[in-house]
């Protein structure tokens, strides 16, 4: 299949458009061989630490074994199963508020979210990933959800690391997506908007304009944006202060930092910090002793029709 040169508005969400949250995590060992049947009204992920896992999806018929990472699109049916005794990992996330929350996520450089990811010497990382999805997820504290939420941008930089090292049908990347690929990188440099509407031709403002027509966003707005991610990914690997990120990123203190980042990713940056200093996730998870195995862990605000949106629709 083609990969599109450009996210199409009707079936993929960029990254500034996310607002994410993960519904459901789960870490199974099964001896047994079951088959599921389930409707996923987000996205779903399968991490494979050992066995084999099958899926069947409208877009194909997949097969994981130890390392691979399987990433599904919202559908009304999807299936799968494992052979033998399987040892993985399960999460379900909401990219976005209806109704772009059935939409694929579109990772610059690399098109729609891979289906299948053999993740190589990332698994460990993903596995963090996935023990902090697990520990976090039915806690009701800030830390809690500061430390999934990071975790949830971490899962996404892995997967855009390891698709990119991956050889990819060639796809053209338009004058636009270009524009916006320079202001999410270099996030230290001084970019300066009247450089790239030069390039391009035209006038500051009518870049500005042009952009927010594109993307939904100004390109300033899009920049800070990216710089957050950035701040939290930095913060959970617990490697500079937050007045020196501030610093580092542009802001003019660490209070204006902190008041962007608070709006944009629904947590503070102490919360961040404070959760990974104490989350234990840097060594992954001891098996059956930090969280329950073979059960679903939902967050602790779940309502009694949870499982509800899970339910299959029924062929007609």
């Amino acid at each position: 299949m083609t990969t599109p040169s450009s996210p199409e508005p009707s079936q993929y969400i960029v990254l500034d458009e996310l607002q994410p949250s993960v519904e459901l995590a789960a870490c199974y060992d099964y001896t047994h061989d079951p088959w599921f049947r389930y409707r996923v009204p987000g996205a779903h992920f399968l991490l494979c630490k050992s066995g084999h896992i099958e899926a069947k999806t409208p877009n194909g018929h997949f097969h994981a074994k130890a390392g691979d990472l399987l990433a599904f699109r919202a559908t009304d049916l999807n299936q799968y199963g494992t052979h033998g005794r399987t040892y993985f990992y399960e999460a379900h996330i909401t990219f976005a508020r209806p109704p772009k929350n059935r939409l694929t996520v579109w990772l610059d450089e690399v098109g729609p979210l891979p289906e299948h990811l053999p993740l190589g010497s990332s698994f460990d990382r993903m596995r963090q990933v996935f023990d902090t999805y697990c520990l976090n997820l039915s806690q009701r504290s800030a830390a809690a959800h500061a430390r999934v939420i990071s975790a949830l941008w971490e899962m996404l930089d892995i997967m855009a690391e390891v698709a990119g090292t991956r050889p990819m049908q060639a796809h053209r990347v338009d004058e636009w997506q270009r524009a916006r690929i320079v202001l999410g990188s270099d996030l230290t440099a001084n970019r300066e908007i009247q450089d790239l509407a030069k390039e391009m031709g035209l006038t500051p403002d009518h870049f500005i304009r042009r952009f927010k027509q594109r993307f939904g966003t100004s390109p300033k707005a899009y920049r800070t944006q990216a710089k957050l991610r950035h701040a939290a990914q930095m913060l959970r690997a617990g490697s500079c202060s937050i007045k020196t990120l501030a610093y580092e990123l542009g802001f003019a203190d660490a209070y204006s930092f902190t008041r962007a980042f608070k709006r944009y990713l629904g947590v503070l940056p102490s919360d961040v910090r404070a959760g990974e200093a104490s989350s234990g996730v840097e060594s992954p998870a001891v098996e059956g002793t930090q969280f329950k195995l073979n059960t679903h862990i939902i967050p602790a605000d779940a309502g009694k029709d949870f499982y509800e949106k899970f339910h299959p629709t029924p062929r007609k």
